[in-house]
Order: structure tokens, then sequence, then C-alpha cells
């Protein structure tokens, strides 16, 4: 379970808040990537897919974090992606992703439909049956990412791989959100269950959301955990998806979470509730303005706080700013589960050199 520290009071006079590090699980997948990521790779390898067609936007850190492990594991990687800006710093999925996967196996397209993909709140899947190569959606009927560019490419190149012989693939969507990856992100609600067992006066719990698979998910374990315990979940929309992922929310709570990860549910509880705050400051996403930098310094310095500025530092900021204002009774617990991977967001400001940044 990752460790849970006090923040202190300097940080946010008149409250008590302590940070739960996911963030720093591991060098390059961790937080919510690392345990999407286990189980997905689990769940690939036990369908025996040769291959995996992921898809990543102009700077996607879930990319960068799954292709080395699926390489790792033997299951040959291919990349849908969008293609780089010619002026553009390379990022670290640029890095990361051409050490590992040779330009025969990148499909670059100029039109990319959104940051990430749509992705099915029934946790069909965008799995490549063998039987139905084109088909994205496990139900049989074709998922929302085949209406997109990246999801007609990813779906095309699938079909072609699956037509050589001992060749299967899978399409791994943006974020890694598909169904195989939902027991994995489900861990981090039972993980922040136990660490509120061992804080009984927090009475809000602050995380953030990115295309939103973990979010959904960890709410939907937390809630089951929980029973009727209150808690308040205010959870920061990074990406602008908060449409797409309330409604897998929806879905993961009526069907319950034990059965979306294939096993047998418990009542669901019904005294956690759920609301969204944007970013307070660059809420477009990947963006790192000055206070996000200035907040990420300010975490350092006064709590020890090494972050990240994407997801992590965003998401102090705005529970300063946005969140403790509203929080009147009660302890404050803030999950970090950005990590190494949203470095990426550090390659601008560091080329142009950090002196007076802050």
């Amino acid at each position: 379970m990752p460790r849970v520290q006090r923040l202190p009071d300097r940080w946010a006079p008149g409250h008590t808040v302590h940070v739960l590090r996911d963030d720093d699980t591991g060098p390059l997948s961790n937080g919510g990537k690392r345990r999407k990521h286990a189980s997905l790779v689990a769940g690939i390898l036990s369908a025996g897919y040769s291959d995996a067609v992921v898809m990543g936007g102009r700077n996607s850190f879930n990319a960068a974090a799954l292709v080395p492990l699926l390489a790792e594991h033997g299951i040959t990687p291919w990349l849908v992606r969008h293609r780089p800006r010619s002026e553009a710093i390379p990022t670290l999925m640029d890095a990361v992703c051409s050490a590992v996967v040779p330009a025969n196996r990148t499909v670059m397209l100029d039109e990319w439909d959104g940051g990430a993909a749509p992705w099915d709140p029934g946790f069909g899947g965008p799995d490549v049956k063998a039987s139905e190569p084109t088909t994205l959606g496990a139900d049989g009927r074709a998922g929302a990412a085949a209406t997109t560019s990246q999801g007609r490419a990813a779906s095309g190149l699938a079909a072609r791989l699956q037509g050589e012989p001992g060749r299967s693939a899978i399409i791994v969507p943006e974020g890694a959100c598909c169904s195989l990856a939902v027991p994995g992100a489900a861990t981090l609600g039972a993980d922040i269950a136990s660490s509120l067992a061992t804080l009984p006066q927090v009475s809000t719990v602050v995380m953030d959301a990115g295309t939103g698979l973990t979010a959904a998910a960890a709410i939907a374990g937390l809630r089951v955990a929980l029973g009727q315990r209150p808690c308040r979940i205010v959870v920061v929309d990074m990406t602008g998806a908060a449409a797409t992922w309330l409604g897998a929310l929806g879905e993961l709570c009526q069907r319950g979470i034990a059965e979306a990860c294939g096993g047998a549910d418990a009542s669901p509880g019904s005294a956690v509730c759920v609301s969204v705050e944007r970013p307070a400051s660059g809420r477009s996403f990947g963006s790192v303005n000055a206070s996000v930098r200035a907040e990420l310094i300010r975490a350092a310095e006064m709590a020890g706080v090494i972050t990240e500025p994407v997801y992590g530092a965003k998401l102090l900021h705005t529970c300063r700013h946005s969140v403790l204002p509203s929080v009147h009774d009660g302890e404050v617990l803030v999950v970090l589960s950005g990590g190494a991977h949203g470095l990426g967001g550090w390659a601008e400001w560091l080329a142009r050199g950090t002196d007076n940044q802050c």
C-alpha cells in the first residue's frame, strides 16, 4: 500500500491535510497507470494476444509507460499516435516510444479527434476479437473509438495483424481505458479505504481524473469498502472529460465493481458523495504555468513533497485554492497518483532554463 504523510500546518493553515503517495511506487509506470497496467498486461498474456496496438496522443504518459512494459513481457507493441509538431521539443513519449517501437510499427496521424479516445462506460472493452477483427466493442457492436480517426487507424492495423498466421491483436486506447484495466484500477479504492481506516477524522478525499478509468474504478471500489461511512470525494477533472468518466462511474456503481472485475459483488455503500472541480489554474491538460510551477516549489519547500507538474502540483494547487475553503469539518486526504511519467510536463520549461521561472 502507498505511504501516507501529513503535511505541515503551514502548508494550509487551519486545515489538517494528508497525502497518499501513490505517485512514487515505480520509476516510470506508477500511480494509477501502474495499477491499470498490472491487470491489463496480465489479461493480455492470459488471453494469448501476441500484439498490442497502443493509441497515444501527442504526449501520452500512458503510452510512454506501457510500451516498454509490453515489450518486457514479450508482447509486440504497435503505436497509433498523433504526429509531433515539427517545432515541438521532444516529449517523454517521443523519447521512450521511439526507443522501443521502430518506425515501421508506428502509424502517425495528422488528425487526432481529442486528447483521449472515447471509451465504453459499460467496460465492454475495445478488445479486437479474432472472430471479428475490425470490431472494437466486445458486445459485437462497433465501439465509440471506431468513429474517431485514431480508432479507425487502430482497428485497421489490428485487423491486418490478425490476418497473419499465429498473430492476434488487442487495441489499448488512450489512458488504457479498457475492461482489462478495471481490476488493477480498482485497487486504488481499496488502498484509500485502508488509509481512511487509520485516519478516522478524514471527511474529504481529493483526487484527480485524466481519462478517468482509475478515478471511476477507485471511487466505485471505495464506496463498497467504506459502506455507510460518510465521505466526500472531490475529483479534479484534468482533461475536461468529466461527463465521460462520470458515466463510467455510474455504470460501475450500478453493476458493482466486483462484477465488473469478474467476481461476486457486495452491496455498494451509499454514504459517499462525489463532486467535480476543474483545476484552479492551468486548465488545459498538460499546461504548466507560473502558478503550477510555484506550487511545485512550495510543496517541496514546505512539505517535502516532490511531485510532478501535470497532475500532482496542479492537484495540490486546486486543493488549496478551491477545495479547502469549502471544508469546514474534518481532515482531508489528497491522493497523488501522477509520478515520473508526468515529468514530460517539464520539457519546455527545462529547455528554456529554470532561472526566475517561479
